[in-house]
């Protein structure tokens, strides 16, 4: 069987339980990976989020999943308060559509790519304008999704059901990995590169950013980490963890193949 990643030291930065298939993914190619989780999660138990949702059951269309984080957190609070919602479902991506599947939800939507820009006008242009929508999502969730149904006219409300949190446990298990000179790192958000530099010594947070490759989940996680300063920056078209490994393959065997 073929190891593509044999002997590679690879850290994950991804939150401890979502990290798992990632780290099976890798160490199945043959890496050694290193798991730092750098974010955790909270849900957002309060009287206005309870009302929110006892609200949508009656005033909504749509709800609008943008990750699978999201649908955990829902799928726990809905639980909780014993509602049911019959409204149609959209989802932003594959992976929260078999998130929303495993808890028997129906997807009604999904657009063509995992993108908020590209989400909302396949939306209207499938559905129209005259939707009423409750957009559920994470507390420092991007802005994109809501400000493009502002702009389009579109009834919407938010309901921010969860938080993301740095992970302090996640500094000490960082700063270890980066002694061990990795091969490449991988960032499956915005959040969990600004963490990364704040968490970093700073040796090893310049030598990492000159030095090492950083593998970003998508556009927004590439663009924050040329912000900061990294310098060899890969990320996959497709934003999924098995195109972010396939797209860390390809780039050492090109690499491997300019050396030959």
């Amino acid at each position: 069987m073929s190891k593509p990643l044999k002997g590679k030291k690879l850290l994950i930065t991804r939150e401890e339980k979502q990290a798992q298939p990632l780290v099976e993914l890798v160490q199945h190619a043959g890496a050694e990976p290193f798991l730092a989780p750098l974010l955790q999660f909270q849900p957002i138990y309060s009287k206005n989020n309870e009302q929110a949702l006892k609200k949508i059951q009656e005033q909504v269309d749509w709800l609008f999943f943008t990750s699978a984080n999201t649908v955990y957190f829902f799928e726990a609070y809905r639980k909780q308060l014993g509602l049911t919602f019959s409204q149609k479902i959209a989802a932003v991506g594959v992976k929260t559509s078999h998130a929303l599947m495993e808890y028997g939800y129906t997807v009604h939507f999904q657009p063509s790519i995992y993108s908020g820009a590209v989400m909302v006008p396949e939306f209207i242009n499938k559905f129209g304008k005259e939707q009423k929508i409750a957009l559920i999502g994470g507390e420092s969730a991007r802005d994109e999704i809501p400000d493009l149904l502002q702009k389009n006219h579109v009834s919407f409300q938010q309901v921010a059901i969860y938080r993301t949190m740095k992970n302090d446990a996640g500094r000490k298990k960082l700063r270890y990995a980066l002694k061990q000179e990795m091969d490449a790192c991988l960032f499956t958000s915005p959040s969990t590169v600004k963490t990364f530099t704040e968490f970093a010594d700073a040796y090893y947070l310049e030598k990492t950013k000159k030095e090492t490759l950083a593998v970003a989940i998508g556009l927004t996680t590439a663009t924050e980490l040329k912000k900061q300063g990294f310098q060899h920056v890969i990320y996959p078209q497709k934003y999924t963890i098995e195109a972010m490994v396939e797209q860390l393959v390809a780039y050492l065997q090109n690499e491997r193949t300019k050396k030959e």
